[in-house]
């Protein structure tokens, strides 16, 4: 008997309906077929059961639509368990046609059942595109690429794995082993700790390269010059390394030459013992 039950039993998802009743679904139900041949309709937290007893009747269902609340709904067999995905990251103007032919790897799609989403409130599109699958393959990628895009999934029913710990028996932003992204440190740019507990003192936080932190890396004091000074940074660049080789050439003809002219009074003098200084024009008025 229950195996009986389980095949005359059709449904439909009642999510995004609020307060529907059993009057409103047999209203609807007697348009379609002699409410005798109704057993039960039980209204879940995420759908809506009819069983029947009559073969004629479940497929008489299955077959049309009804209204509820204003919507159109199709029951669904039981036995074909639908699973439904959300997919991300899809251009606006990739059509969905294309979208339900790249799905069918995955399982039979239902007819008419790809959907856009908007952003609540407006008629814009937030990006979202969700899809119905019948039979749905046991893991849905997290990640996958419909041709040259890169897109993200999400399904229910168990089918879509955790991105933190790789079972299929809860959403990702659920998972226990979830690393704490409140918690970032500046050192490593690790998650999960901070900056002052950090144990990879000697890894640079921008090149991620072992031996020297970020003040030290080369790479770093580049894209922060070429930040600050935007176009002219090649030549500020350019400069200093020229005065840099001044100087060392400088240091090297005369090692006694300081670029600190004024690090003790004796420098001022120093011409008369037959060294050679270079003043600027400030300092030369001040010492005459």
């Amino acid at each position: 008997m229950a195996n009986i039950q389980r095949t005359l039993s059709v449904h439909f998802y009642t999510r995004g309906f609020k307060g529907i009743t059993h009057d409103e679904i047999i209203k609807e139900l007697e348009k379609q077929i002699d409410l005798e041949s109704v057993k039960s309709i039980q209204l879940t937290e995420k759908s809506c059961v009819v069983t029947l007893s009559d073969i004629d009747a479940k497929e008489r269902l299955v077959q049309c639509d009804i209204t509820i609340k204003n919507r159109t709904v199709k029951f669904i067999e039981v036995d074909n368990t639908i699973t439904n995905i959300t997919i991300k990251d899809l251009p606006y103007e990739l059509n969905d046609c294309y979208l339900a032919t790249q799905m069918l790897q995955y399982g039979k799609v239902v007819p008419g059942s790809v959907q856009r989403g908007y952003i609540r409130g407006k008629n814009i599109e937030n990006g979202s595109r969700y899809i119905q699958i019948i039979n749905c393959a046991p893991t849905i990628p997290n990640k996958t690429t419909f041709g040259r895009y890169d897109v993200r999934m999400f399904a229910d029913n168990g089918r879509t794995e955790c991105i933190h710990c790789k079972q299929r028996n809860h959403p990702s932003y659920a998972c226990k082993d979830k690393p704490d992204h409140s918690k970032r440190c500046y050192n490593c740019s690790e998650i999960g700790h901070f900056a002052r507990d950090c144990l990879n003192e000697s890894k640079c936080s921008f090149c991620k390269k072992s031996g020297h932190v970020r003040n030290d890396c080369a790479y770093f004091k580049h894209h922060t010059m070429i930040t600050s000074y935007g176009n002219y940074a090649s030549k500020i660049l350019e400069g200093r390394e020229a005065q840099e080789n001044d100087k060392n050439e400088s240091q090297s003809i005369n090692p006694l030459v300081t670029t600190n002219h004024l690090q003790t009074p004796n420098t001022y003098y120093t011409k008369s013992k037959g060294t050679n200084v270079m003043l600027g024009a400030s300092n030369s008025l001040r010492v005459g």
